[in-house]
C-alpha cells in the first residue's frame, strides 16, 4: 500500500496467480492490477480485501474486492469490486453500497483498566471478507453516531446479498457493542465467518475502563433478528494493561484477529486474537514500557438451531357434525427466543367448504416451549367416497427455520358401500320382431365413486338366440347416480 522509503500512499494492487502449474511442477503465472482504476473508482481503495470463496462464483465470477471508508456526505458506502474471468481476461466492475449514517470519522483510542494509556483501534478499513451461498459478509470498525456505543470504536458486520449480480443490496448489517462484557467498552479489530447454515461468527478484541485487553466472540444464527448478535463469548481475558509505544504516541494493538469455520463438521468456528498477559520483559531503551501480549486460539459451535415441523393426522369423518383433525407443529428444541411461524390449509382431493374449513393463521411459542397444536374442522357426511387428503403449508417462521413445512390431513370415510340391486321384468314377445326388456339396475345409496358392475344373460326356460338376444356387459354409475338401465331384446314369435 505504501511507496517505498516513505509513508506516502500508493495505493492498492491485486496479484492473481493461477495455482495450476504448481501442481505439475510448473511456474506460476501470475498477473498484476490496478482494482481501483480498473473499475473506475473515485480515488484509490485503501486495504482491498478479497472475499474468502466457499464454492465457485457464478457467471466466471471470481471474487469480490470489499473496501470501506467511502461517504456521500453523512451517508457512509462500502465499495465492493467483482473480478470477473480472473484467470483469462480479468475485468473489474464496482457497486456501491449505502449503508447511512453509521460511523463518524475520527477514531478514539480504546481505554484499558489500570491506566490512562489507550490502545490503538485504527480505523474505518474493512478487515476481512467471505462469501458463501450468495451472501457476501464484510467486517471493519465504526464509531456510532448514537446508541448504547456512541462514540466508541465498535465492530461492525454487513450482509450483502448477491443473487443479483447486477444489483447488489444490503440485506443486513449491525454494531458488536461490548456493553454485555463491561460499561464503556470498545470493541476492534473484528473477523468473520460463516458456516454451513448461514450462521455468523465474529472474532474481536475489546477494552475498556473496567477490563483489560482481551480476545472475544459472537455471532448470530441465520434466523435471528435482524442487526442483532448473540451474547459474548470470551476467548481470554486480558490479565493486565498493555503499553508499546517504542518512543513514539501509538500503542498499537493486533491489527487483525483469525476466525474460520472448521472444514470437517462445517460448524464449529476457531478463533485467534491477542490478549495483553502479566506486564515485564523491559526493553533498556524503552524503560516505562512493560506491556506483553499473548495469542488465544479457541473455537465454538451455536448450539443446534432449534428447528419447526408438523406431523400427519387422520380422523374418521362421520355422518354428521364435524371433528377436528388436531395437528401438532413441534420445536425441536426449546428456544431462548419468541418463535412463530404461519400456516394455511390447502386442497388435496379434500375439498375446502364441503369436506373440511379452511383455515390461516399463525401459530406462536413462548419461550421454552416446543409444542403448538393447530385445529382443522372436518365435516361429516353419509356419502361413500374414497379417503381424502388435504395439506397444512407452514412458511414465514421467525427466529427458526422449517425441516418439514407440510402436515398431510388424511379424512378416512366411514360410509358403507351403496348396495346394487336389479329388478324383475315381464314383456309380452309379440308375433313377430322384437320388444325391449327394460331392467333397472339401481344403488341403495348415492356414490361419490364410480360404481361399475357386470351383467350376463343366461337362460332358464328361455333360450339366447330363439327366444331373446344374449347379452353381456359393464353398468356404469357416474358419482351421484343411483339407477341405470339394462335392455336386453326379446324375439317375437307366431
Amino acid at each position: 500500500m505504501f511507496r517505498f522509503n516513505s509513508e506516502v500512499f500508493g495505493g492498492s494492487r491485486l496479484w492473481i496467480v493461477n495455482k495450476t502449474p504448481f501442481y505439475t511442477g510448473g511456474s506460476a503465472f501470475v498477473t498484476v492490477h490496478d482494482p481501483s482504476a480498473a473499475a473506475s473508482l473515485p480515488g484509490s481503495a485503501f486495504t482491498l480485501q478479497p472475499a474468502h470463496m466457499f464454492g465457485t462464483g457464478p457467471n466466471g465470477m471470481g471474487t469480490f474486492l470489499v473496501s470501506t471508508g467511502w461517504a456521500q456526505g453523512s451517508t457512509d458506502g462500502l465499495s465492493i469490486i467483482r473480478v470477473d474471468n480472473p484467470l483469462a481476461n480479468p475485468t473489474f466492475s464496482n457497486q456501491f453500497i449505502s449503508l447511512g449514517n453509521i460511523t463518524g470519522s475520527t477514531f478514539p483510542d480504546a481505554p484499558q483498566k489500570g491506566t490512562a494509556v489507550r490502545i490503538e483501534t485504527n480505523d474505518v478499513r474493512a478487515l476481512n471478507a467471505v462469501w458463501r451461498n450468495n451472501v457476501l459478509w464484510t467486517t471493519n470498525t465504526v464509531v456510532p453516531p448514537s446508541g448504547p456505543d456512541a462514540g466508541q470504536a465498535t465492530a461492525h458486520w454487513y450482509k450483502i446479498n448477491t443473487s443479483n449480480l447486477a444489483s447488489l443490496s444490503l440485506q443486513d448489517q449491525g454494531d458488536v457493542g461490548g456493553e454485555d462484557i463491561a460499561s464503556g467498552t470498545y470493541t476492534f479489530f473484528p473477523s468473520i465467518a460463516v458456516d454451513a447454515s448461514g450462521n455468523m461468527a465474529v472474532g474481536f478484541a475489546a477494552s475498556g475502563p473496567n477490563i483489560y485487553p482481551g480476545a472475544y466472540y459472537t455471532g448470530r444464527l441465520a434466523y435471528d433478528p435482524a442487526g442483532t448478535v448473540q451474547p459474548t463469548g470470551v476467548l481470554r481475558s486480558g490479565l493486565d494493561f498493555y503499553r508499546r509505544t517504542f518512543s513514539g504516541t501509538r500503542n498499537r494493538w493486533g491489527d487483525y484477529s483469525g476466525i474460520s469455520v472448521d472444514p470437517v463438521d462445517d460448524a464449529t468456528f476457531w478463533i485467534f486474537n491477542e490478549y495483553a498477559i502479566t506486564r515485564g520483559t523491559i526493553l533498556p531503551q524503552y524503560p516505562v514500557q512493560d506491556g506483553r501480549w499473548g495469542t488465544a486460539f479457541g473455537s465454538f459451535a451455536f448450539a443446534p438451531t432449534p428447528s419447526l415441523s408438523i406431523n400427519d393426522v387422520s380422523v374418521t369423518e362421520g355422518n354428521t357434525g364435524t371433528v377436528n383433525a388436531n395437528f401438532t407443529v413441534t420445536l425441536s428444541a426449546a428456544s431462548e427466543n419468541l418463535v412463530t411461524v404461519d400456516y394455511i390449509t390447502a386442497n388435496g382431493t379434500a375439498t375446502a367448504g364441503s369436506d373440511y374449513v379452511a383455515s390461516l393463521g399463525a401459530v406462536t411459542f413462548p419461550v421454552g416451549s416446543t409444542t403448538q397444536t393447530i385445529t382443522v374442522v372436518v365435516n361429516g357426511d353419509v356419502i361413500d367416497e374414497p379417503n381424502e387428503l388435504f395439506f397444512v403449508n407452514l412458511s414465514n417462521p421467525t427466529n427458526a427455520p422449517i425441516a418439514d413445512d407440510q402436515g398431510l390431513g388424511t379424512i378416512n370415510d366411514d360410509d358403507p358401500a351403496p348396495l346394487i340391486s336389479i329388478n324383475d321384468v315381464t314383456v309380452t314377445e309379440g308375433n313377430t320382431g322384437t320388444v325391449n326388456a327394460n331392467f333397472t339396475v339401481t344403488l341403495s345409496t348415492a356414490s361419490s365413486q364410480v360404481v361399475t358392475v357386470n351383467y350376463a344373460t343366461a337362460n332358464v326356460t328361455a333360450t339366447a338366440g330363439s327366444d331373446y338376444v344374449a347379452k353381456s356387459g359393464i353398468v356404469t354409475f357416474p358419482a351421484g347416480t343411483t339407477t341405470q338401465t339394462l335392455t336386453v331384446v326379446v324375439n317375437g314369435d307366431a
